[in-house]
């Protein structure tokens, strides 16, 4: 029989093509594994040219840092502004969701100083099994976690990082390692429902961090850690601005598995070093730098590809993997996809976002979007990134997000690629 698939365009047009080559297979490679396996890659490779953009106003916020699929109709949005927004993919409806904070001290927890956070939110990770949301708080180090699916606040992570949260990823649906700009690795276990270590007042946990590493980096100088990831066999890397990349054993932290120097200052590779994601291969890791996206393993720390970004010395600002195609966001509003088994990229991709609004709702949005930006109103064009772009759950739609790429412009855009 033919295996099941979900109902939407690209899966249809995909099985289509391949079910027309089936009754030429031998019959030994007409087994529903294969052609599933196949059917995958093909999409891979195939989903760009399906894609068409829907951009979204999501009004005066600054800089999508990072999006999140909260289900099929809703994508959630951590702005630079230190907003966590809901946006209704149906009817455009966008909501604030309150940050978590602590407006004293709990008792037993070490006393850090509470800095409101002024550099946005930068990590937005759902773990696994999609009960549990972790993002920013309304503190500088702390991070707040939520219940899914109704983003019910259920902790408060506080008392490991003094600087900005920078980035997060969860080893399992229940621990969760963070990094931070202050140079610290922290790893948290969430507490049980009955919330035995401690409640804040507005009804969630108030958690300390079961691990907290400082990072050095080769000069023994605190490292800047700026993204962490975690790989298939659960080995765990971690990026640094002060261009070094670790893997350690999630068994022992305290020691690195390897160490790699991305290069000297001079060297582009050693360049806005901003964003390290897992491989679908074992114990691969794709980090992107200013102009490339290299791919290293962990095992032996050493590069096995390099990817050269075609919008070169504008930055690569995010990163996504799907099957045998890795994509990569740039700053100037561009999402290309690299196929790593045939090493090329994909004929189309993603173009600039704005360009998604036809005639006057495009200059529309852009004065709206750019409300404060002093220096467009004088007719400079600032440049949008893309700081996030994430696959749904089927892999079958793309949303990206980011917002100019100047710190001295404020803006955001959103674009659904469906």
């Amino acid at each position: 029989g033919r295996p099941a698939l979900r109902e939407n365009l690209p899966h249809s047009l995909v099985h289509r093509s391949l079910s027309l080559r089936r009754r030429f297979l031998p019959p030994h490679l007409q087994q529903r594994p294969l052609l599933n396996s196949l059917l995958q890659e093909r999409l891979c490779r195939q989903l760009a040219a399906t894609l068409r953009p829907s951009a979204y106003s999501i009004g005066s916020y600054n800089k999508v840092f990072a999006c999140e699929w909260l289900n099929n109709d809703t994508v959630l949005l951590a702005t630079k502004c230190n907003n966590l927004l809901r946006l209704n993919l149906l009817n455009s409806a966008v909501t604030r969701v309150p940050l978590l904070g602590m407006p004293g001290r709990s008792p037993g927890l070490p006393n850090l100083p509470v800095v409101i956070n002024d550099g946005g939110l930068h990590a937005l990770e759902t773990n696994g099994p999609a009960t549990f949301l972790a993002t920013g708080a309304l503190a500088d180090g702390d991070l707040g976690v939520y219940e899914l699916p109704d983003l019910r606040p259920y902790a408060l992570l506080h008392g490991a990082h003094a600087d900005w949260v920078f980035d997060a990823a969860w080893l399992d649906a229940a621990t969760l390692v963070s990094v931070a700009r202050d140079s610290s690795m922290a790893i948290w276990s969430l507490p049980e429902a009955n919330f035995s270590t401690g409640v804040d007042p507005d009804g969630f946990a108030v958690t300390s961090p079961r691990y907290v590493r400082k990072v050095r980096d080769f000069q023994d100088q605190s490292a800047r850690l700026r993204s962490v990831d975690i790989g298939k066999c659960g080995n765990l890397a971690v990026l640094s601005l002060n261009s070094f990349l670790q893997f350690y054993s999630i068994e022992r932290l305290d020691t690195p598995v390897a160490t790699i120097h991305l290069g000297s200052s001079e060297s582009s590779f050693a360049k806005e070093t901003v964003c390290v994601r897992a491989s679908p291969e074992p114990h691969c890791f794709y980090s992107c730098c200013v102009d490339h996206v290299t791919l290293y393993d962990s095992r032996t720390g050493l590069a096995s590809d390099s990817i050269e970004s075609k919008d070169r010395l504008s930055g690569v600002r995010s990163l996504a993997c799907n099957g045998p195609v890795v994509s990569y966001g740039t700053g100037i509003g561009n999402v290309y996809f690299y196929d790593v088994r045939s090493h090329r990229h994909l004929t189309r991709h993603l173009g600039l976002c704005k360009a998604a609004l036809p005639g006057d709702q495009q200059q529309q949005a852009r004065q709206h979007q750019l409300f404060r930006d002093h220096n467009y109103l004088h007719g400079s064009q600032p440049e949008y990134a893309i700081y996030s772009h994430k696959y749904d759950a089927d892999c079958a739609r793309i949303f990206t997000a980011g917002g100019p790429l100047a710190t001295t412009h404020w803006g955001n855009v959103a674009v659904l690629h469906s």
